[in-house]
C-alpha cells in the first residue's frame, strides 16, 4: 500500500473518531428516548409517556432528573466515536482495494472517481461488517445500561464494570454478541447510505476538479441518503435492540420476531420509534458528516 494510502487511512480514522464524539454529545438524549421506545413492552407507549417515565426514574442524591437522558453516555461516547473512526478507516481501506487505481500512486479523490455505486456499496458493507463484529460487545452493554429501570428494576447494576461481569457470569461470553446477526444484516443500511452519499457526491464533482463540499451540500446529500436508508431497514434495528435487551436473553432471532409481533399486535411495532430515530439520526448524521468533512480538510 502506498504512502498516500496510509496517510489517507490515518485521516479517515481521526476524522471519523472526531465526528463520533461531536455527534453523541449533541444527540444522546434522543438516542435514549428511541431505545426506550424500542424496548417498551406497552403497545401504545408514546414519546410523551417515555419522556415522563424517564423523568420519573429514581436518581442518586440530588442529581437532576434530566441527567436520566444522559444515562449510558460514557459507553455511547466510546462506542460511537470508536465505531465511526473504525468505519471510516475500513471504508477507505476497502475502497482502495476495490478501486481500479488501487495500485497507482493516485489521490483518494482520483480513486473514488473511478468507482461505481456497487463498489461503494461493497466497500461500505465490508466496513460495516468489520466494525459491527469488533464493537458489538460495547452495544450490548450500552443497551443493558440504558434499559435499566425500563423493566425488572434493580436486576442489573448501573456500573459498566459490574454490568459486564454480570452479563458474563449469568449469560456467558456469547451474550456480548447477541444481536450480531441482525446487526450484520443491518449493515446494509450503512452500505446503502454510503453508496448513495458517495454516488451523489461524485455526481456533483463530475465536471469539476477536487474540492471541499459546502455545508449546504453536505447537509443535503446526508439528509437524502440517511432518510432512504433508514426507512428501508429500520425494522432490523428494532430487532437487534430487542435481542440485546435483558428480558429476551433466552430467545433466538426468530423467537424475538414472533414476540415483538405478538406482543404489540402487528408489524407496526417494528417501526416504533422511527420518528424519534429520524429526528435524531438525520441531524446526527449531518453533524457527523459535516464534522468529518471539516476535520478531514483540516488535516
Amino acid at each position: 500500500m502506498s504512502q498516500n494510502n496510509n496517510k489517507g487511512l490515518q485521516r479517515e480514522l481521526i476524522s471519523g473518531f472526531s465526528s463520533g464524539v461531536f455527534t453523541i454529545l449533541a444527540t444522546h438524549p434522543l438516542d435514549v428516548i428511541k431505545l426506550r421506545l424500542q424496548l417498551s413492552r406497552e403497545s401504545h407507549s408514546s414519546y410523551k409517556s417515555i419522556i415522563k417515565q424517564t423523568l420519573s426514574l429514581p436518581t442518586e442524591g440530588k442529581k437532576n432528573r434530566f441527567l436520566q437522558f444522559y444515562k449510558g453516555l460514557g459507553i455511547n461516547l466510546v462506542g460511537n466515536s470508536t465505531s465511526w473512526g473504525m468505519y471510516f478507516f475500513f471504508y477507505r481501506y476497502y475502497k482502495d482495494l476495490l478501486s481500479p487505481l488501487s495500485s497507482s500512486n493516485s489521490t483518494a479523490y482520483q480513486r473514488d472517481k473511478k468507482m461505481t455505486s456497487f463498489d461503494y456499496l461493497s466497500a461500505a458493507w465490508g466496513a460495516g461488517f468489520t466494525t459491527s463484529f469488533l464493537t458489538m460487545p460495547l452495544w450490548v452493554v450500552k443497551t443493558r445500561v440504558i434499559s435499566i429501570n425500563n423493566h425488572e428494576k434493580h436486576t442489573i447494576s448501573t456500573s459498566y464494570s459490574k454490568t459486564i461481569k454480570q452479563i458474563y457470569r449469568t449469560e456467558g461470553l456469547k451474550a456480548f454478541f447477541r444481536g450480531l446477526v441482525p446487526s450484520i444484516i443491518g449493515v446494509s443500511q450503512g452500505a446503502i447510505y454510503f453508496s448513495i452519499y458517495d454516488t451523489l457526491k461524485m455526481k456533483m464533482f463530475i465536471h469539476e476538479k477536487e474540492r471541499s463540499l459546502s455545508a449546504f451540500e453536505t447537509i443535503s446529500i446526508t439528509s437524502i441518503s440517511k432518510m432512504i436508508a433508514t426507512l428501508l431497514l429500520y425494522p432490523i434495528q428494532t430487532l437487534k435492540t430487542n435481542m440485546q435487551d435483558h428480558g429476551m436473553q433466552n430467545q433466538n432471532m426468530i423467537q424475538t420476531i414472533k414476540t415483538i409481533y405478538n406482543r404489540n399486535l402487528g408489524i407496526k411495532h417494528f417501526y416504533k420509534g422511527i420518528t424519534a430515530n429520524l429526528a435524531r439520526s438525520i441531524p446526527a448524521t449531518c453533524i457527523t458528516f459535516y464534522t468529518y468533512e471539516t476535520v478531514k480538510d483540516m488535516i
